[in-house]
């Protein structure tokens, strides 16, 4: 089982109290529980507020539980690991943020976003090339159907379905082939690249 949540349970302090410095929450995630396998295409689907991006972020580590459990590769996601069990888990996980604009330095170029990632890499220790690195970022937008014309560009000069194409299929900051990708309100067309990708690989990939 590559990922397993386990009656997660998520609440938010209610900003209207009853009472002068009030302690009610609402609890918004109410004992879910999910398990994905390698390759699998996971949809949660709820009207807007129920709580999926809450969800997601939960998978994601970005928000512990209150209560409940969130393993990835066997491990506790929320639990006291080891810096090496806990960098193999930053490792696997890519997110794909819904809104590009706040996730795209609107300074850099195509070629000079999706070129972090590579930076990221070589601080790790890898060895690419600045030819290796532009054929491969070329490869990166072919795969999502933009052509090498567009690896000048700045985020606000392609169109919202573009720009999430290409920022979604890229290398993410710590390895490019993350094995549980989460995105969050992504379009048909993007979903059906994930599911593509998914099948092809190892990757798990879940949608909020």
């Amino acid at each position: 089982m590559l990922l397993e949540a386990k009656d997660i349970r998520v609440s938010f302090r209610k900003e209207n109290q009853t009472r002068l410095f009030g302690r009610e929450r609402q609890e918004v995630l109410h004992g879910l529980s999910i398990d994905l396998e390698e390759g699998e295409c996971l949809g949660i689907i709820g009207e807007s507020g129920s709580g999926k991006s809450t969800f997601g972020r939960v998978l994601c580590g970005l928000l512990a539980p209150d209560s409940g459990t969130v393993r990835l590769d066997g491990l506790d996601l929320y639990g006291r690991l080891p810096r090496a069990d806990r960098a193999r888990i930053q490792s696997s996980i890519s997110i794909v943020f819904q809104d590009y604009t706040t996730s795209a330095n609107p300074r850099f170029r195509v070629q000079g976003i999706i070129g972090e990632s590579f930076r990221a890499l070589r601080l790790k220790g890898a060895v690419i090339s600045r030819e290796a690195q532009r054929k491969e970022t070329i490869e990166l937008l072919e795969r999502v159907g933009l052509d090498e014309s567009f690896l000048t560009r700045y985020p606000h000069e392609l169109s919202f379905r573009a720009a999430s194409s290409s920022a979604r299929p890229s290398p993410a900051p710590w390895r490019s082939n993350p094995r549980f990708s989460s995105a969050t309100n992504p379009s048909p067309r993007s979903t059906s690249r994930f599911r593509r990708r998914c099948s092809n690989s190892s990757c798990s990939f879940a949608t909020a």
